[in-house]
């Protein structure tokens, strides 16, 4: 069955690793909120470079794709199988949302675009709010 787009990546990652994700993002709101306007302007431009995880994943099938062609051309056609075997993870993580790497780098703490967005989205309404009286 095909994946939906939108939660395919936490409905295929272990609860605690999707939990771990959403305190490290409210504990970044909660921290960046209470600093002043340049620090806040600096983490969402940090989140608009941060590498979601669809992204690294697309990055890293197209090097074992281009690596392995290399190989096989240079050192041995066995090396051929690799470009293949890219390109069928990268075709299972289309269609259902899962691949090797997947629980990898979820656990390394790579988030999906909705996840980074959701912290931008955060901030900015938190700049919005009124300084609390200290």
């Amino acid at each position: 069955m095909i994946a939906s787009t939108r939660e395919r990546v936490r409905d295929n990652t272990p609860r605690h690793i999707n939990e771990r994700i959403e305190f490290e993002t409210a504990r970044n709101v909660a921290y960046y909120s209470a600093q002043d306007e340049a620090v806040v302007q600096k983490r969402l431009e940090e989140l608009d470079n941060e590498w979601d995880i669809d992204r690294l994943l697309e990055a890293h099938t197209a090097g074992m794709a281009i690596g392995g062609f290399m190989l096989g051309a240079v050192m041995n056609r066995k090396w051929f199988v690799l470009p293949g075997l890219a390109g069928c993870f990268l075709l299972q993580y289309a269609l259902v949302g899962w691949c090797p790497q997947l629980p990898v780098l979820r656990q390394l703490g790579f988030r999906t675009a909705e996840e980074i967005a959701a912290e931008r989205c955060a901030l900015i309404e938190a700049r919005k709010q009124p300084a609390k009286p200290k």
